[in-house]
């Protein structure tokens, strides 16, 4: 968690600092990995390279604090990971991880 000094990280990595976004790289994607390992094990790295790319083309239009941030960040990944496994992997993963069919109703 960067902290008190978030939102001045935020505007400079909206304003074009790639200081200011390395902070913010560096404070997400090990955590960003950590989920993509599990819910896109054979794609997390891939995954993890688009949702950045997809953070960087929305990064100026993002508004709110850090934990707004870390929510936009994963909802993001999981939309990436959807992409690239489609609806139905995820689904599956999901179905067997829950135990059953009805597990999957909770996606």
């Amino acid at each position: 968690m960067i902290g008190e000094e978030f939102a001045a990280v935020l505007a400079a990595a909206q304003d074009g600092s790639e200081a200011a976004f390395s902070v913010l790289w560096r404070d997400g994607n090990p955590a960003l990995l950590r989920y993509l390992r599990v819910t896109a094990p054979d794609a997390a790295e891939d995954v993890a390279a688009e949702t950045w790319v997809q953070v960087v083309r929305g990064l100026p239009g993002f508004r709110g604090d850090e934990r707004a941030w870390r929510g936009w960040l994963f909802t993001t990944a999981r939309r990436r990971a959807i992409d690239e496994l489609g609806v139905f992997s995820i689904w599956t993963c999901r179905r067997k991880e829950r135990g059953g069919f009805w597990g999957s109703a909770y996606l």
